[in-house]
């Protein structure tokens, strides 16, 4: 019985010092929504979606279409709001909120392709 009780003290200490580590690595990792920190917080992982990211990294606004795009591109001649049918590129218009964007690529040049 006395093996158990110190067992049990164990798992509570590891419990409680494993709660601590996760919500230190949750304020240092910084993730997107439908992200979450890596167990090691090395880095983001999807929630429903596959890719990985680093931490900490800036979340760009979301392109904004008035129409129903089925593609958003961000390439050197600016962001860009398509239309696509069997592959094939029908119509294509720039972002509606430029405005933002312009602000985000001030503060991150290195995001602008």
């Amino acid at each position: 019985m006395k093996y158990v009780a110190i067992i049990l003290n164990i798992a509570f200490f590891v419990s409680i010092v494993h709660g601590k580590s996760i919500k230190k690595i949750e304020e240092t990792c910084k993730c997107w929504e439908g992200y979450k920190a890596k167990g090691d917080g090395s880095e983001c992982v999807g929630i429903l979606v596959r890719p990985v990211m680093a931490c900490n990294e800036p979340e760009p606004p979301p392109c904004k279409c008035t129409e129903n795009a089925t593609d958003i591109i961000n390439e050197s001649t600016g962001l860009w709001c398509r239309n696509y049918v069997k592959g094939v590129e029908i119509k294509r218009w720039r972002c509606e909120n430029q405005d933002e964007w312009a602000k985000f690529f001030q503060r991150y040049p290195d995001y602008k392709v």
